[in-house]
């Protein structure tokens, strides 16, 4: 999970955006690229609503956010 500010790179592309509808006009959803949590932003705060689940040959490996790829040629 990520634990820093939420910034305007958090956008996956200018066609996405982190915030979907709840349902209720009262709060949105916020998901990050990268983290498998759906959070829930209202008056109140943010809270963290969902944690998806998923097999560990679809999960996203420890060593990627601290291990450099090469460059390509």
């Amino acid at each position: 999970m990520k634990n820093e500010m939420i910034t305007p790179e958090d956008c996956m592309s200018e066609h996405h955006l982190p915030f979907y509808e709840t349902g209720n006009d009262t709060s949105v959803f916020y998901s990050r690229p990268y983290d498998y949590s759906i959070y829930e932003v209202s008056k109140l705060g943010l809270k963290k609503k969902y944690t998806f689940i998923f097999p560990m040959e679809n999960s996203i490996p420890d060593s990627f956010w601290v291990k450099k790829v090469p460059p390509k040629d």
